[in-house]
Order: C-alpha cells, then structure tokens, then sequence
C-alpha cells in the first residue's frame, strides 16, 4: 500500500493507492491543515504504507512539514515526484522541463495513459491549465490564464464598491448587477477559452479527441462547455499513482 498526496496552491489531497486503485481520496484546504490532527485521525491511524509520494507545487515549507510529519509517524522518507523530460508514453514539450508543474505533469500522463488517443486537459484551480496531447503521447503545450477566483479577486482589488462572491453559480448571460456581471464576466472567458482550445483541437484531430477536466472548478465549469469532458478531480493523484506504480 502506498499513500499518494497532491499538494497544490489551494488544497491537499491524498489517497491510498493498492492494487492499482485509489482508495479513500480526501482533501482539504491549506488554512486548515493541522498535521497532528490528520495524521492522528482514523483515516490514518490504523495505516501503514509501505511507500509515500507527494506531488508539490505549493511553497516547499508546506511539503517540508508533512514530510517531517510523515518521517516522525511512519519513519518513512516521502518521495517527491519530479517533472521528466518522458514518462509512462509521454514526451514533455516544456524547453525546459523545470518550469512545467508537476502537477499539470501529472494530469498530462494521466489523461494520455487513460486514452491512448489525442486528449485536450483542463485543470480548474488557482488557475486555470490547458494542454494538449497527440495521439503518439507528443505533450504539446499548454496555456495558463487566472482561474475563476484569481480573476474576480483581481477586479475587486482595482475597483472599489465590487462584492466578491466566489462560490456564486454563473451564467453565460448578461449580469444585472455588478456582482453578477464580474461573475458571469469571468466564468465566461474561461468557457469561451476552452471551448475555442477544443475546437481548435477538433479540426486537427476530429472526433477522436478526448477530453478531460479536473480541479476544484472544474464541475461548474464542465456544466457550461459546449463539449463533451469528462470530470475527474482525482486525475493528479491518478497520474501519481502511475508514476508510484512504475517505481515499485
């Protein structure tokens, strides 16, 4: 049994990984994180994986104090997945590999590996990623743009009498109010930008083209695309695994 921990910029997820499967995935958000109490608690109390691996793209002290914490619980040294130039079929299109991710890495291995065929990957967060794939697993690139939050919090921060209501549903529509209009607003340039991605993607590839959504927008944002993605918000912790798996 391994344990798998996907650190990001907002949120900590992990999961147990046996027999190839995912087990008991969780999350929570950074300003709760309370390592003693997590570690404590009966979700892990009673475990005893054989291996930990921590994808991080969150500040290093963040990875640095559940490494200890883990070190301490189980005198285990969590390995920490890095960004290769090739993994598992897949070729990175980064010039330099360093400044990719790991976590949109993953999501990348992940979707391929699940399709084997040309895969449009989006990851809803902080912000919002965009990469494509070909059929051969030729990464090829991506795009990054503010995610729903990031970007309605920009707008608020510039302009006085703006009321920031982050988890209010959007429309693709005109706002009545002002609050509606920077929702609505933001919601709609992420759409209209993956819609436009995939699109694009379509006419080079046809109808062989995947397409898979992750991250903590993802859901909503999925509700409004004009096509067809399917919605996984473990698809990190599943490209995790498979680099856990290629390591046993």
């Amino acid at each position: 049994m391994k344990l798998l921990i996907d650190i990001g910029n907002t949120r900590i997820k992990w999961a147990f990984l046996v027999n190839k499967q995912l087990r008991d995935p969780r999350a929570l958000l950074h300003k709760d994180l309370n390592l003693q109490e997590l570690l404590g608690s009966s979700l892990l109390r009673n475990q005893q994986p054989g291996q930990v691996y921590i994808a991080n793209v969150a500040d290093r002290s963040i990875g640095d104090r559940i490494a200890a914490a883990i070190k301490k619980k189980w005198g285990l040294a969590p390995v920490f997945v890095e960004v290769k130039r090739r993994s598992r079929g897949v070729t990175n299109a980064y010039r330099d590999i360093t400044q990719l991710g790991i976590d949109r890495w993953l999501a990348v291995v992940a979707a391929w590996n699940r399709y084997r065929a040309p895969v449009c990957i989006v990851n809803c967060g902080t912000a919002v990623t965009i990469d494509g794939v070909s059929k051969s697993g030729r990464h090829m690139g991506g795009l990054i743009v503010p995610g729903l939050n990031l970007m309605q919090g920009q707008l608020t921060g510039l302009a006085s009498g703006i009321k920031l209501e982050p988890n209010k549903p959007f429309e693709l529509k005109f706002g009545r109010t002002t609050t509606e209009c920077v929702n609505n607003g933001a919601g709609r340039a992420i759409v209209g930008l993956i819609d436009h991605v995939v699109a694009e993607m379509t006419k080079q590839h046809g109808k062989r083209l995947a397409c898979i959504i992750t991250g903590g927008d993802g859901e909503r944002i999925n509700a409004l695309l004009q096509d067809e993605f399917t919605f996984d918000p473990h698809l990190v912790l599943h490209g995790l695994s498979l680099l856990a798996e290629k390591n046993k």
